[in-house]
Parts: structure tokens; C-alpha cells; sequence
């Protein structure tokens, strides 16, 4: 039988003992990982082998260049864009700008716009586009890439639709989606951003990631 003074450290411990146990369950629950939703192309060592982003090279809003090597190592965000898209692209932007500036312009940090109209979007122009939403931020990057670049990395690296219709100057099928890319240039989630509540996971998602 235990005395009253051994009750109390009884009770004193097993509080201790559950409340530890409960902050390392909802630690677990927080860590929870992202599903690697790139394509496995191979195994080294029992490792999966990911299809990363393929190699390019551009420029960003500023005339400087841009290559696939400034994403390796970080955390990026990409989605497809064009300057003069008077819908989608403008309602797009603005919700990013909620997930740029929510994650803050950290080093390992980077998001990336490719635009779809190459021809026509200079560093200018994205420079423009850029200031219009306000997203002239240090890690926020606009990029042309050229078209042969951009649609190949829509397609086989990113895995979303971003086309040239047949309509005219302005028509251009791309999607809304943003697409979350960890250190090692793996896919790690999909979004969309018409939908707040997709913007919210969104900006959890890049927490963990980092």
C-alpha cells in the first residue's frame, strides 16, 4: 500500500510521464512527412531514385541569369505564368504573394515563376508584372526560360499542363496549380491556389518541408 506522500509522487510522476508522452505524440503528428509524389526512375543502395527538375537555364526580372542549379539545395515553390494574362495569372499571384510573404525571404527559400510567353516577356516586362502585385521580394524569381525550356519542364518535370493554344496572342492554357519542390528537386505536394483552404495547407506543408 503506498502512503500519502507516495500517492502524491505517484500521481506527480505519471502526470509528468503523460503529459512528455503528449507533446512528443502531437511532435510526431506536426513532423509528419510529405508524400514524394516524382516519378522513381531507379534504386542506389535500396533507395528510391526521383526524376528531379531537368536542367535549364534563363533569366530573371532583373537580366540576370537563372539555372536549374540555384534550386538545388533549397525549398522552392513553382508555378506558370504569363505577363499579359488577364485572369488567372493576376488572381494567382496574389494569392502566392499570401505564401511568399507568410514564409518570409529566407535563404533556403525560393519561388519560382516561369513564364509561358517568352517571346513577348522580358526582363522588363516581368520586372513590371513583378512590381504590379508588389512581389519584387529577394527569394521571388520570374523567369523565361525560353519556350522549348518551359514547356519541357511543365511536362516532364513539374507535371502540369502549361501549352500555347491556338487562339491568338493571349491564349495560352496553363494551370493554377502551385507545385511544391523540396532540397533534392523531388515533388512534394500539388495546390490550388483559386482555393484558400488549399493556400492554408499549402503554407503548413512549406513549414515542415523547412
Amino acid at each position: 500500500m503506498l502512503n500519502k506522500k507516495n500517492k502524491y509522487y505517484f500521481a506527480v510522476a505519471l502526470a509528468i510521464l503523460l503529459a512528455t508522452s503528449a507533446y512528443f505524440f502531437l511532435e510526431v503528428l506536426e513532423k509528419d512527412e510529405l508524400p514524394v509524389l516524382s516519378e522513381v526512375i531507379g534504386k542506389e543502395n535500396g533507395e528510391n531514385i526521383y526524376y528531379g527538375i531537368d536542367d535549364f537555364s534563363g533569366f530573371d526580372q532583373n537580366g540576370n541569369s537563372f539555372s536549374q542549379a540555384k534550386l538545388k539545395g533549397k525549398v522552392h515553390l513553382a508555378n506558370f505564368f504569363f505577363c499579359s494574362c488577364p485572369v488567372v495569372c493576376p488572381k494567382m499571384t496574389v494569392e502566392t504573394k499570401k505564401v511568399v510573404d507568410a514564409i518570409g525571404e529566407r535563404e533556403d527559400f525560393l519561388m519560382v515563376s516561369y513564364s509561358i510567353d517568352p517571346k513577348r516577356d522580358s526582363s522588363e516586362q516581368l520586372m513590371n508584372f513583378a512590381n504590379r502585385f508588389e512581389a519584387n521580394k529577394s527569394n521571388w524569381y520570374f523567369l523565361n526560360v525560353g519556350k522549348e525550356n518551359v514547356y519541357k519542364l511543365a511536362r516532364y518535370s513539374y507535371k502540369i499542363v502549361a501549352v500555347q493554344g491556338s487562339e491568338g496572342n493571349n491564349d495560352f492554357i496553363h494551370s493554377e496549380v502551385l507545385t511544391l519542390v523540396d532540397d533534392q528537386l523531388r515533388i512534394r505536394g500539388y495546390y490550388d491556389s483559386t482555393k484558400p483552404e488549399e493556400i492554408e495547407k499549402l503554407i503548413k506543408d512549406l513549414k515542415k518541408l523547412l
